[in-house]
């Protein structure tokens, strides 16, 4: 089922940090729901990742298209071929360096901006069976994670650009 998507500037839900999910909120049909509608919102709306805020629901859990993994990523000593529930997730930089380049949001329809992300970073947190995972994310994949975990701290991409253009064209997060 697709969700309505919050869209700035109505966006008090998108400004807004998220509450933890718990163990006992994972085994909820409506938790579990709520993460096979944002996969299928995410990608009825040509998506790379979403956030639970964007679509009204405060709690820590965002989806990351497959696509945004590099070839043969194995995530738990399996190789992706799903897209991929986020629950409570965290990151921290593993290296100095940065890359800038073009983000947009599904929240903010047809703008994009350029932004400054970690090339390099190290995520921690649970899949929707329960288990905790570590892994690293590099280029691309740590800056899909990074947009998306800056939502469930109630940030938007707009907050870390200062360059926003018109474009309709480009597969979003």
């Amino acid at each position: 089922m697709n969700l309505p998507i919050v869209t700035h500037p109505n966006d008090s839900m998108l400004r807004s940090p998220s509450k933890e999910v718990s163990q006992d909120d994972l085994q909820l049909d409506t938790t579990r729901a709520l993460i096979q509608n944002m996969i299928d919102t995410m990608h009825a709306a040509n998506g790379i990742g979403i956030a639970a805020p964007q679509v009204n629901a405060a709690v820590r859990i965002c989806i990351i298209n497959k696509e945004a993994f590099p070839k043969r990523f194995k995530l738990n000593g399996s190789m992706v071929s799903e897209d991929i529930a986020l629950i409570n997730p965290t990151w921290e930089r593993m290296s100095r360096k940065h890359d800038t380049d073009i983000e947009g949001c599904l929240s903010i329809p047809g703008k994009l901006g350029r932004v400054k992300r970690w090339k390099d970073i190290s995520v921690t947190a649970t899949l929707t069976d329960g288990t905790t995972v570590l892994f690293e994310a590099h280029n691309y994949l740590a800056r899909v994670i990074q947009h998306e975990v800056d939502h469930l701290n109630g940030v938007l991409y707009i907050d870390r650009t200062e360059d926003v253009w018109n474009d309709r064209d480009h597969k979003i997060s």
